[in-house]
C-alpha cells in the first residue's frame, strides 16, 4: 500500500525509475500548450513519456448545434471529419468552379472503382456530399455526359392564361432551384457560425 500510494501521488516516479523521463499531464485540450510541449520534447534526446490528459466529448456535440443551425446529422458529422481534415483554414477557401473533368474524375471514383460519396468527397474538400451526389445524378440523367451548368439564376418568365401550361414544367424546375439556393444560403450561414465556433474556441485556449 505504501508504494501503491507512493507512485500514484509521484506519478513520474515509476517512469523515472524504469529509465523514463516523465513529462506531464498536458491538457489536451490546449493546442498552444500541445505545441510548445512537442518542440520542447523535440529537443530532447532521451526516452520520454509525455503524458496528455483529454475530456471525452468535450466540445460542441450535434444536438447542442442543432438547437441554433439548421443542418443534418450526417452533414454534421461530414463537416467535422472535413475540418480535422484540412483545419480552420478550410472555411476561407476561395469559391471553386469545377471543371468536367475533375467532376467526370469524381464521378468515375464512384461509379467505376466504388469509392463512397464521402470519402471522394473529402478527398477534393468539397462543402457537403450532396453536391458529389448532385454530379452523379446530373451525370446518368444527361446520358452519362458531364454538362457544366451556366453560373446564376434562370431568367423568370411571365407567366399569362396563353401559356400557362406550356411553362408549368418550367415552373417547376425554377422552384427547384430555388430551394437549392436557399439551401446553400442555409449551408454558408452555418459555415459561418461553425468558423465562429472554431474561432472562439481558439481564444478560449489561449
Amino acid at each position: 500500500k505504501r508504494y501503491t500510494k507512493y507512485y500514484f501521488v509521484n506519478r513520474s516516479a515509476i517512469f523515472e525509475e524504469l529509465g523514463f523521463k516523465y513529462i506531464g499531464p498536458i491538457d489536451g485540450h490546449n493546442i498552444k500548450e500541445l505545441i510548445n510541449t512537442f518542440n520542447y520534447v523535440k529537443t530532447l534526446n532521451e526516452p520520454l513519456i509525455v503524458h496528455i490528459k483529454t475530456i471525452k466529448g468535450k466540445g460542441y456535440r450535434y444536438s447542442e448545434i442543432k438547437e441554433y443551425y439548421p443542418i443534418g446529422k450526417r452533414n454534421f458529422y461530414y463537416l467535422v471529419r472535413i475540418l480535422n481534415r484540412y483545419g480552420i483554414a478550410w472555411l476561407d477557401r476561395p469559391h471553386r468552379k469545377w471543371t468536367r473533368e475533375e467532376k467526370l474524375n469524381a464521378i468515375m471514383r464512384v461509379l467505376t472503382n466504388h469509392e463512397t460519396t464521402t470519402e471522394v468527397s473529402l478527398d477534393l474538400g468539397l462543402s457537403s456530399t450532396g453536391m458529389l451526389s448532385n454530379w452523379i445524378r446530373d451525370y446518368q440523367k444527361n446520358g452519362y455526359n458531364v454538362i457544366n451548368r451556366p453560373i446564376g439564376r434562370p431568367r423568370e418568365k411571365t407567366i399569362t392564361k396563353h401559356n400557362q401550361k406550356k411553362i408549368k414544367p418550367e415552373e417547376k424546375k425554377l422552384k427547384k432551384l430555388e430551394k437549392e439556393l436557399l439551401y446553400l444560403r442555409a449551408e454558408n450561414a452555418y459555415l459561418k457560425a461553425l468558423r465562429e465556433l472554431a474561432i472562439n474556441d481558439q481564444k478560449k485556449q489561449k
